[in-house]
């Protein structure tokens, strides 16, 4: 906890600056306090402590909470904080979907931190908005394609109302809510105080039934408090109600980033063992699986009984040709005439027009029978399904076997080992050594690494109550929880240092980089500055995107470990 915590606070320090950190690292630390408090430990005015606060709370970065006696505690965000790394992702998936206009209005979303569509469309279409924004697709091989260019007040009503029905459609944005802003304990606490109230409950001791029976309503009525699901349709008759009515206060979902890398993970998986046309229909049929992730997860555990996602083969048919059709559009002709997307072998890799169902229901017998079998065929009810939580095990189990490959030598038989007992479960050294045709000695010395390494536990079963070394069985197991925190722990440290050596190196060149950030210079620094200036400012821009590349890619590997851990 200690290095997510600093990955936050540096995370903030890097977006926002140090006061927004610095009070972020002492809530972090402290854990709930006010804000004379807060002031105190911070050594500055209560009213800019205040002000800081206010920010915080805009920018869902803390909790906040009033008690019934008037008192306002702060609590840190440390999710809203890590998601602050993804907004330029989720902005760039949104441009691939939507264009550059709900890449413009998700990012002053993302600025703002949350707002009605009143004052986005104030902010995007109206006089709020900087005189003059240019947006871009991803530049490719050096040159910028499809570039669009929209200024203040520029913006039509009608491309407003689209954009923004499309990012509400396809789950880019959701509602917040006043739970939102609570931490989890505070929302339950007060749901729980309210019912007392309304039941005339004492402080009476009560049944451990009526107990259970009681957390049972707390709990419906939280997760009631906590839907923050939100229509298109709704939100735009919000935006043509008058002045004075109630609208919904809307948000980024970072939750569709990762669906949209579990979609790819898994569609990356499948095209390694059966190819590209098999993972397509596996990407589309994972698509028809929501993530069902809150903004404020309930303390509910997820222990249940899980009911499988019957899947729409229809819709994976249109899916698979709205997939391809895409792919068609961005085929990018080069200077000699020749499309990128090249025939192989005589046949295109696009099969736009030709999948039908029969296409789709072998396919999923060829994924059902292989690795992934959480895809599953009823013969009863004629219907394909596929099982959640399966599906994020594999994916799951697939990233810290990735990992661990990393860290291990083609020939290290490490891996292998960690592979068996993954697959068999516990299993004592004679049995490794047959599974893996290994010897003794070599079996030994891989086993006290990887136990001093904390990939492996060691499991003691005497036969006699006396516990001879002699007369006891040693079973060898593997523990993907485990496996799982002790990656992610990992992960942090490697991100926070990250985040570390590229502020010690934008200190280094801080008399350049304050001239070039210079509102008067953006955008002319050739005329501007110097060749010796432009030189450095060349060589920070190529060291910035490196360091940030690096971020994200570990980021990709938080988000399968962490994020589908919690759907």
């Amino acid at each position: 906890m200690e290095d997510y915590s600093q990955l936050c606070r540096n995370i903030i320090q890097d977006v926002y600056g140090s006061l927004l950190a610095r009070i972020f690292q002492i809530l972090s630390q402290r854990g709930r306090l006010s804000a004379p408090q807060i002031a105190q430990r911070c050594r500055l005015p209560l009213r800019q402590i205040k002000s800081a606060l206010a920010t915080s709370i805009q920018l869902r970065l803390i909790y906040h909470h009033t008690n019934p006696d008037g008192l306002s505690t702060y609590q840190a965000n440390h999710k809203n904080a890590y998601m602050l790394l993804r907004s330029g992702r989720l902005i760039e998936l949104a441009r691939d979907t939507g264009g550059p206009s709900a890449a413009y209005i998700l990012r002053e979303l993302t600025v703002l931190g949350y707002a009605t569509v009143r004052e986005l469309k104030a902010r995007t279409c109206g006089d709020d908005s900087p005189g003059h924004i240019e947006i871009h697709s991803q530049q490719v091989n050096g040159d910028r394609h499809d570039s669009t260019t929209l200024d203040s007040g520029h913006m039509s009503h009608s491309n407003f109302e689209n954009s923004i029905a499309h990012l509400i459609d396809n789950g880019y944005i959701t509602k917040l809510r006043d739970a939102h802003f609570r931490s989890t304990f505070d929302a339950w606490q007060e749901v729980e105080r309210q019912m007392n109230n309304n039941d005339g409950g004492g402080s009476a001791a009560k049944t451990k039934k009526a107990q259970i029976d009681q957390d049972a309503r707390v709990l419906e009525e939280l997760e009631a408090r906590l839907i923050d699901e939100v229509s298109a349709d709704n939100v735009l008759r919000e935006l043509s109600a008058n002045q004075g009515s109630k609208q919904s206060i809307l948000c980024a979902n970072y939750s569709s980033l990762t669906y949209a890398l579990r979609n790819r993970s898994l569609a990356k998986a499948a095209e390694k063992t059966f190819g590209r046309l098999t993972s397509k229909v596996a990407k589309a049929a994972a698509m028809q699986v929501d993530l069902h992730l809150n903004s404020v997860s309930t303390p509910s555990p997820n222990d249940g009984p899980e009911k499988p996602k019957a899947l729409d083969i229809d819709q994976i048919v249109e899916d698979m040709r709205a997939d391809d059709a895409h792919s068609l559009r961005e085929t990018k002709p080069s200077t000699n005439g020749w499309s990128e997307d090249r025939p192989i072998n005589g046949a295109h890799a696009s099969l736009n027009g030709t999948h039908d169902r029969s296409d789709v229901i072998r396919h999923l017998s060829i994924l059902a029978e292989g690795p992934f079998s959480f895809f599953e065929y009823n013969h009863i009810i004629d219907t394909w399904f596929v099982h959640q939580r399966a599906l994020y095990a594999y994916l799951r189990n697939l990233e810290l076997m990735r990992l661990m490959a990393e860290g291990l030598s083609f020939s290290d038989p490490k891996l292998r080992i960690v592979r068996m007992l993954s697959d068999k479960g516990k299993l004592d050294e004679k049995n490794l050594q047959e599974l893996g045709l290994l010897n003794a000695k070599e079996l030994r010395q891989s086993l006290a690494s990887l136990h001093t390494a904390g990939l492996l536990e060691l499991q003691e079963v005497p036969r006699e109550p006396q516990r001879q070394p002699n007369r006891t069985i040693f079973l060898w197991f593997y523990d993907a929880e485990r496996v799982r925190k002790l990656y992610l722990n990992k992960l942090y440290k490697t991100m926070s240092r990250l985040f570390q050596r590229l502020e010690v190196e934008r200190c280094r060149l801080a008399t350049t980089l304050t001239k070039i950030e210079r509102t008067d210079v953006q955008g002319i620094e050739e005329d501007i500055l110097s060749a010796a200036e432009l030189k450095v400012l060349s060589q920070w821009r190529q060291r910035e995107a490196w360091f940030m590349a690096e971020i994200s890619r570990i980021d990709d590997s938080v988000s399968i470990l962490r994020d589908l851990q919690a759907a």
